[in-house]
């Protein structure tokens, strides 16, 4: 499992245009500093875990209490709020219960499992340890400086996933029109979607080359 960030604008750094063009004109979504951060987890069978979006608010402000409960995607998402929108001790035991947990229940089928993170704080504070030792979980922290190596997020997901996250956003900012204008904020469901969809469209194969790359993979067939 690991993290990555979320921006709700993902205008692109560079433009196009003849050389002397005194100025260009781009057109981004408002609010283009604005972020959530996603959690996501592989297995090495090449199954996903549920992702969870982290927003920003309090973590039992307004919209952790009364928008993200009833959104449409909660099924689907593990939904949470945190004052910086990142990962903290208190969503990453959130993660373990409503992500880890119904994945084990549901796969494992009472083989060991073994968790990989890195050396983020939150992934292996005492409460986060204790938990997954009640779960029957083993934790491996992987080497500092090694996570572009050994970590399949890094290593085969993490692009493919952004790549569509951004495709996404693209035809949410074209479906604006070309007239000009200013466009909105992307919303807080509008990432969500955005995040369910990507995150359905990465294939056991993405996954399982990830692992392959890691030197860690395991498959039964092979």
């Amino acid at each position: 499992m690991d993290q990555t960030p979320l921006p709700f604008s993902l205008a692109s750094q560079s433009t196009l245009e003849l050389r002397g063009t005194r100025s260009v004109t781009i057109r981004q979504s408002g609010n283009n500093k604005t972020r959530a951060t996603a959690s996501l987890a592989v297995a090495a069978d090449g199954s996903k875990l549920k992702p969870m979006i982290i927003f920003k608010g309090e973590p039992r402000g307004t919209i952790a209490t009364r928008e993200l409960p009833v959104s449409q995607y909660a099924n689907q998402l593990a939904l949470c709020c945190q004052p910086a929108a990142w990962k903290d001790n208190e969503n990453m035991l959130v993660w373990i219960d409503e992500c880890l947990v119904p994945h084990i229940q549901q796969r494992a089928d009472g083989a060991p499992v073994v968790l990989f993170l890195d050396h983020f704080r939150c992934h292996y504070s005492d409460t986060v340890k204790a938990r997954l030792d009640t779960i029957g979980v083993q934790l491996k922290l992987i080497p500092k400086g090694c996570t572009s190596v050994v970590q399949p997020i890094d290593v085969g997901v993490n692009k493919p996933f952004k790549d569509r996250i951004k495709s996404l956003w693209w035809e949410w900012m074209i479906g604006f029109g070309q007239d000009g204008g200013n466009i909105p904020t992307p919303s807080r469901e509008d990432v969500q979607h955005w995040v369910v969809e990507a995150w359905n469209s990465i294939g056991a194969h993405i996954i399982q080359n990830a692992w392959r790359k890691t030197d860690l993979s395991y498959f039964p067939e092979e």
